[in-house]
């Protein structure tokens, strides 16, 4: 009896060890049961990008000093595509650098649109100005050259995605964006809709301009709009048109 009541004694012992550890040595480490891991993303190629429009209100036009001044801000995003000793090319939609549509608007009685400002900030939290050099409207792509940045460029691939591939996105949605931190979303490759491609990719203003990457982390689109309905349907330009345009300012060295 002292025999089995000794036993009785260990097992409860076993029992309450196993309870408190939770006696999980046969199953995997918790981290293995997670998804896919993100690939390396070409963070210090991403950009956030600001338009500042400078304008003046006069409430009497014969009166100068009866003037107030304001200013009117948009954000976006963009992404190196191309160094030169001297600065870099960045590719983000053509909306973003486009700001024509403002001018119109400001564009009333005593009032006069004074000052155009084009900022990035890098990841660093490093800001440079810069100057639009092309702009593709029906592609909805813009290339800007920015004076002293020199992060890396992105590689853009070419192999263009398949339907239900896997897509990965870095952007400023909303303008949310600091030194070090940068949103990442992903999602997935729809297909061609229309001219554009499509991609189940979250978005909202501010995304605008947002690279999209494969697997690899190569370019395979660039976010410019999404379903008014649905925020999860967004729309890039194709492949071919971002090749197309960035092949005037880089070398393409992606497989």
């Amino acid at each position: 009896m002292k025999y089995i009541h000794s036993i009785l004694i260990i097992f409860c012992f076993a029992l309450f060890s196993c309870a408190t550890v939770s006696c999980a040595e046969d199953l995997p480490p918790a981290n293995t049961l997670s998804g896919p891991a993100i690939p390396q993303l070409p963070r210090h190629s991403f950009l956030k990008i600001d338009r500042n429009i400078n304008f003046k209100i006069c409430k009497n036009e014969e009166d100068p000093t009866d003037c107030t001044r304001k200013k009117m801000r948009s954000s976006g995003s963009g992404f190196v595509i191309g160094n030169v000793p001297y600065g870099s090319f960045i590719m983000t939609a053509a909306h973003v650098c486009d700001v024509s549509d403002y001018i119109r608007y400001l564009s009333a009685p005593g009032v006069t649109a004074t000052g155009d400002e084009f900022f990035v900030t890098d990841v660093d939290g490093l800001t440079y100005s810069g100057v639009v050099l092309e702009m593709d409207a029906a592609a909805d792509l813009c290339v800007v050259f920015i004076h002293g940045l020199t992060n890396p460029p992105t590689l853009i691939s070419a192999q263009s995605p398949s339907p239900g591939d896997r897509a990965y996105n870095l952007a400023a949605p909303v303008g949310f964006f600091s030194k070090g931190t940068i949103p990442t979303l992903d999602g997935y490759y729809n297909g061609q809709h229309g001219r554009y491609a499509s991609y189940s990719v979250p978005a909202v203003g501010g995304s605008s301009g947002s690279p999209v990457f494969n697997a690899e982390g190569h370019v395979i689109g660039m976010i410019h709009s999404v379903h008014v309905r649905f925020q999860f349907l967004t729309f890039s330009p194709t492949l071919k048109e971002i090749r197309e345009m960035a092949q005037k300012y880089i070398t393409l060295k992606a497989d």
